[in-house]
């Protein structure tokens, strides 16, 4: 006697994301994976919608997922730096959400950041507050930066003062 058993995934219950690695950059893409399981943790691999993603991380490119055999791999990127970041994908009462990951800002982005200063027209002998708001292209702070990341440039009798540096915020006098 011989006995046959095929067992087949049931419909879709869970999404289920591989682990995201930190740190992410904002703006930079970065794949992920998500696979639609049963309510046994078995590949839904008859599942082939198309769930909306979302993030904590502000926004994310695209916004929607194209499953196939139950499962699917993209490449996305997110607009806003942050710790503890999630991406869910939703389906009607199908969900999940990643584990939580990192996502530090990008590089400098001259359009978005700034140079100001305090008073603007000096009188020789006094000081001036120069601040330099160092922004990236989706417009986080961008920090970790020192005096020796970048040029100042003095004109006439002018001198450096101290350098210090708050979240992307960078003051001399």
């Amino acid at each position: 006697m011989s006995f046959t058993a095929n067992a087949a995934a049931g419909s879709a219950t869970d999404f289920e994301f591989n682990t995201i690695t930190s740190p992410q950059t904002a703006g930079q893409a970065f794949s992920i994976t998500i696979e639609a399981t049963d309510s046994q943790g078995n590949i839904a691999t008859g599942y082939a919608g198309t769930p909306e993603l979302s993030t904590t991380a502000g926004t994310i490119t695209p916004a929607t997922a194209t499953f196939s055999s139950g499962q699917v791999t993209l490449d996305v990127t997110v607009s806003e730096a942050g710790t503890g970041q999630t991406i869910t994908a939703t389906d009607g009462t199908v969900t999940g959400t990643s584990n939580t990951f990192d996502v530090q800002s990008g590089g400098v982005d001259a359009d978005n950041s700034t140079v100001a200063a305090d008073p603007a027209t000096l009188q020789a002998g006094n000081a001036s507050t120069v601040t330099i708001d160092l922004r990236d292209g989706s417009n986080n702070p961008v920090s970790g930066l020192t005096d020796t990341d970048f040029t100042i440039g003095l004109t006439g009798s002018a001198t450096d003062g101290t350098v210090t540096e708050g979240y992307g915020r960078h003051l001399f006098v």
